[in-house]
């Protein structure tokens, strides 16, 4: 045990440069890696930064609240904004999460905020048709037909247009959009990773966008592409909506509309033009799911995202 204390002390000492690196190789290294390592480590500059990225869009929340939650009573100076998350954020497996490491960093409880269940959910064959208290949504789908792997193949090449040469999936290019004189491509390969990146169809050559697991591509009409990127494996649950668009310098660039922390299944407008996403929280599913949802879909929730990047849970 000494000797696991001197080691981490001695770790404390390079936590800046464990930062800075992971901060510049970006994707996982972020967003589960180093809130990990942080957590093990210990410290005032690691328990700050992992305060700072309970807000942060980049960084898996989960990953750092079980961080937070390990370090006990030493994460004190973050239960501030902890109980924030406890109390406001849209997933409830999170709120449920950071409740429970509030309680045990502060030795005190918060109430359990009820969760926003949809009233009905229904799959259909070209999407979903989901009942809320005041209205009833249809939503396109953010997935493809994977238990009808022809099928699932074929619709996603219909929809690649003049790009459905690059489908390979094989080498995992899952998904492709024309845009421009160029191609929109995306790499989905699981718990391996992904990617979306920039291709012209007679080149081999790629410029990377960023890194994740897109689902599908959603052209907006003004020559701009939503991303719909998500992945389920073991204890990761995550999803996030980007929109691909050009600068008026000509060079495309991808940006964050939305960290969801669920797994986006559909996406469709409210009447005012935002953005509506039907998502799958984590399972095992919370108390208060249990208790107060209903038992065959109990873990959906439809999100609304705000041109800031606020997210509200629906019912």
């Amino acid at each position: 045990m000494l000797d696991l204390a001197l080691a981490r002390d001695a770790a404390r000492a390079h936590v800046p440069a464990i930062i800075a690196a992971a901060d510049r190789a970006g994707n996982a290294a972020t967003k589960y890696v180093l809130p990990f390592v942080l957590g093990e480590i210990g410290g005032e500059e690691a328990i700050t930064r992992l305060e700072h990225d309970l807000a942060s869009p980049a960084v898996d929340v989960r990953a750092v609240i079980a961080s937070l939650e390990m370090l006990a009573d030493d994460a004190a100076p973050a239960a501030d904004a902890l109980r924030k998350v406890a109390e406001q954020h849209h997933v409830a497996d999170v709120r449920e999460r950071a409740a429970r490491a509030y309680a045990r960093i502060t030795g005190e409880g918060i109430p359990a905020r009820r969760p926003r269940c949809p009233r009905e959910v229904k799959r259909l064959s070209d999407g979903w048709l989901v009942q809320l208290s005041t209205m009833s949504v249809r939503f396109a789908p953010t997935d493809w037909k994977a238990h009808d792997r022809k099928k699932d193949r074929r619709d996603r090449r219909s929809a690649a247009g003049r790009c459905a040469p690059l489908i390979d999936d094989d080498e995992g290019i899952y998904i492709a959009h024309p845009l421009g004189a160029d191609c929109l491509v995306g790499i989905n390969m699981g718990e391996f990773g992904g990617g979306v990146s920039i291709q012209n169809p007679r080149s081999d050559k790629r410029e990377l966008l960023f890194g994740g697991n897109p689902k599908r591509f959603v052209d907006e009409g003004d020559g701009s592409v939503l991303v719909f990127e998500g992945l389920v494996h073991m204890t990761v649950v995550s999803g996030s909506v980007r929109r691909v668009r050009r600068q008026p310098n000509g060079k495309w660039v991808a940006e964050r509309v939305a960290e969801l922390e669920a797994h986006p299944l559909g996406w469709a407008r409210d009447g005012e033009g935002r953005l509506l996403v039907l998502a799958r929280e984590e399972l095992p599913l919370t108390r208060e799911q249990r208790t107060t949802c209903r038992a065959d879909h109990p873990s959906y929730v439809v999100l609304r995202v705000w041109p800031d990047g606020r997210i509200e849970a629906l019912e």
